[in-house]
């Protein structure tokens, strides 16, 4: 079987597979990031549903793993950790409008120009929205845990192979 191995490595098309799987993991992480570039929002907060993102979450997902695996800049593998823990907010089935802890997204502007009537109305005015929020976060805080696991265990085999190249 190992035989096998070595045959593929030594191949042209084994070298061109990794070259084309390393672009395509890099057009992945690209995408999602340009996307979160564009549509920033806190772990946990706001809820989107998942066709919102550039590509399915497990493909995602196992991008970054894949560029974590050989990732050993720390600021560069802290961001891959952190866009990977923002999956969460992405669920099936939000629709178009996300949903926010609150029923209604509330900014700074709301906060700065609004009165506090004004500001408690909008808050309170879509009741089903803030269900819909709290009904989906059981699951949210569960793929965060799951999603935290997976990734502590991609860090743990890098750094295990780190310390086996010394």
């Amino acid at each position: 079987m190992l035989g096998f191995f070595r045959r593929f490595r030594s191949t042209p098309d084994a070298s061109r597979d990794l070259e084309a799987a390393v672009k395509a993991v890099g057009k992945v992480i690209d995408s999602y990031g340009d996307f979160l570039e564009r549509n920033p929002m806190p772990l946990g907060l706001m809820l989107v549903d998942e066709t919102e993102l550039p590509y399915p979450k497990k493909t995602i997902l196992t991008a970054i793993c894949l560029a974590l695996g050989v990732q050993s800049d720390p600021d560069t593998r802290a961001s891959l950790i952190s866009c990977a823990m923002v999956l969460a907010n992405f669920q099936p089935g939000v629709g178009k409008t996300p949903l926010h802890p609150l029923g209604n997204e509330v900014t700074l502007s709301d906060i700065n120009t609004l009165s506090t009537e004004t500001l408690i109305a909008k808050v309170t005015s879509d009741p089903a929205a803030k269900a819909r929020y709290d009904d989906l976060m059981p699951t949210v805080k569960n793929e965060i845990s799951q999603l935290g696991a997976r990734l502590t265990q991609v860090d743990e085999a890098f750094y295990a192979g780190q310390s086996g190249q010394d």
